[in-house]
């Protein structure tokens, strides 16, 4: 088996195709509501879709969640979409149980940079 030799310059850290993640994403802001220790509380679930239309024309979506740095959230209202520039994201999954102990993976695209497309002081590349 022929192994392939590396030169010093391509020993940096390997990089997978899901964990450069750059370009324009339209995101949606959803308010969830909740309570905590008996008092409401919410907060803000940010998600993007892909989409294909079907046979019949009709779009079919497939949904990712969008998580932000701590801290580096875009302040939005709930049931809002726009567009972010992005710099630096990667992609991954999170796992959680449902209520009838079926665990399930969904993908997540986690946003280290971006950027207000419509503010051109805040490109950051």
């Amino acid at each position: 088996m022929a192994v392939k030799k590396q030169s010093k310059k391509h020993s940096e850290k390997v990089k997978y195709w899901s964990s450069d993640l750059t370009g324009r994403m339209r995101v949606y802001a959803q308010e969830v509501n909740y309570k905590k220790n008996g008092k409401p509380a919410s907060f803000l679930k940010f998600s993007t879709s892909i989409g294909i239309k079907n046979e019949e024309g009709e779009w079919d979506n497939f949904y990712f969640n969008v998580r932000f740095m701590k801290g580096d959230a875009p302040e939005a209202d709930g049931g809002m979409n726009f567009e972010i520039d992005i710099a630096k994201a990667f992609l991954t999954f999170e796992t959680f149980t449902t209520k009838d102990d079926e665990e399930v993976k969904t993908p997540v695209i986690v946003v280290q940079e971006w950027a207000d497309p419509d503010n051109d002081n805040d490109i950051p590349f």
